[in-house]
């Protein structure tokens, strides 16, 4: 009775590799493979027939290394362990990670296709100041089958980094991740502030509104030398009466787009209104005569 020799490993993979072994001396009835990871797990076995001297070993666990013993089996009785091991690879991952056509609340991803996946999941969370994901922040992740390689990413916060990273999975088993960031798009503000009709307390103002999505605006205005600044909310409208100003001031506007996500930066202008107009009565030289007629005629004069 001998025990097998030459321990090879070939044909590696994440979750396989070979084991092939030159055969023991006499009467092999089988061999017995044992295999278990080296940090602890339940041990494994493969049976193999007498006359073979190889085992594909599957469903292995990625970037494990694997202790290994072969045993030849008689009639009676067991040979010694020829021994070794092996360590598999890491699964294949994703290789290209695209982030575009960013808005300010969706972004697209797209990536590389990975065979032999059972699908992939995709994590999104806006950065911190200090570059980390916001866990507090974290949106759902997102899992989608073998053949989705681009998403929409939605519910995003306007002008703010995100990192978007994709694992693909086998099984309950997930590579390693690719990673990369874009920044949604700030809301967008209106555009084209015109002052019209201005006179000593009032101007009318209109604007063009942005592309979608807003539900209002909110105005506010201020003498430049002012310390009291006045403000109205309005629905999505384009033009606004304001009223109650004081002449030859210059004033300051300025006017927010509201969406469902916040307000958008301002659009600003100023105009001055006018000067107030005096009401001038004009006496008519003739009536100034008739006036002096009447006075002579009722007895007043100059001289008296």
């Amino acid at each position: 009775m001998g025990m097998p020799l030459d321990l090879e490993t070939s044909e590696i993979t994440a979750q396989s590799f070979r084991v092939s072994w030159s055969p023991a001396p006499g009467n092999v009835e089988k061999y017995r493979v044992i295999y278990h990871p080296t940090q602890g797990g339940e041990p494994q076995e493969a049976i193999v027939a007498g006359g073979e001297t190889t085992v594909l070993l599957q469903h292995l666990s990625s970037l494990t290394e694997y202790q290994l013993a072969v045993f030849a089996v008689y009639t009676d009785e067991a040979s010694e362990a020829l021994r070794g091991s092996e360590t598999t690879l890491a699964l294949p991952s994703v290789t290209s990670l695209q982030l575009f056509e960013m808005t300010h609340s969706t972004m697209k991803a797209r990536w590389s296709r990975v065979d032999g996946v059972s699908g992939y999941t995709v994590l999104y969370a806006p950065l911190t100041d200090d570059g980390d994901m916001n866990n507090n922040e974290c949106c759902p992740q997102i899992n989608v089958g073998d053949g989705v390689t681009e998403l929409e990413l939605d519910g995003l916060m306007p002008d703010t980094e995100y990192t978007v990273t994709v694992y693909a999975m086998y099984g309950e088993e997930a590579s390693d991740p690719i990673i990369n960031q874009e920044t949604t798009l700030p809301l967008s503000l209106p555009r084209n502030l015109q002052f019209l009709d201005i006179t000593h307390n009032s101007a009318n103002i209109s604007w063009d509104p942005p592309p979608s999505g807003v539900k209002g605006y909110r105005i506010m205005w201020v003498m430049t030398d002012g310390l009291i600044t006045k403000e109205t909310k309005v629905g999505p409208v384009n033009s606004y009466h304001l009223s109650e100003l004081m002449s030859l001031m210059e004033y300051s506007v300025a006017i927010f787009a509201l969406y469902n996500e916040g307000q958008s930066e301002p659009l600003t202008d100023g105009f001055t209104t006018s000067t107030k107009l005096s009401l001038c009565i004009m006496i008519d030289k003739s009536h100034h005569d008739s006036f002096n007629h009447l006075s002579r005629g009722s007895g007043f004069s100059d001289n008296n």
